[in-house]
């Protein structure tokens, strides 16, 4: 599977540094694999959050908190776009991700990025399934008029 083959090279590989390039490598093709307008979206979704996990996996947040930052966003993406399993699940993650993503990508340093996260925090909490739905429209109100403070400044 495509998560075996890439998991597989990154163990293989020996420096630091060549796992790092390696799994940039990895972060850019989910990026772009995601966007992909061909093939089969679902499948396409699915392989760029195993790139964004595989390069998590090797992306220590104490070396590179503005890397693991990125990429639990992009993660956090990917599972809100999630079109295979439990919708549910995908959502949870997705809201997970861009909670630990906060944990880095500060208001005060990078303010567009925040409030992405912000954006994406909201849309998730709009679909969310688990929990009170009013309470969830209301976060998600939250979240995007936060985000529009930033964007709209």
């Amino acid at each position: 599977s495509f998560k075996k083959h890439f998991s597989f090279l990154l163990k293989n590989l020996q420096e630091e540094e060549e796992r790092r390039r390696y799994a940039n490598l990895v972060f850019e093709f989910g990026k772009h694999i995601e966007k992909f307008p061909l093939g089969q979206p679902e499948l396409n979704v699915e392989f760029s959050i195993a790139a964004y996990e595989m390069s998590l996996n090797v992306t220590p947040r104490g070396k590179f908190p503005i890397q693991w930052g990125y990429l639990l966003g992009s993660l956090g993406n990917g599972y809100s776009a999630r079109l295979l399993g439990d919708k549910s699940e995908s959502i949870e993650k997705a809201i997970s991700c861009y909670h630990q993503c906060l944990q880095v990508i500060k208001f005060e340093a990078m303010p567009k990025d925040w409030a992405m996260t912000m954006n994406g925090l909201g849309n998730a909490y709009f679909e969310r399934i688990q929990g009170h739905r009013p309470n969830n429209i209301a976060l998600s109100i939250d979240y995007h008029m936060k985000a529009l403070f930033v964007l709209t400044s």
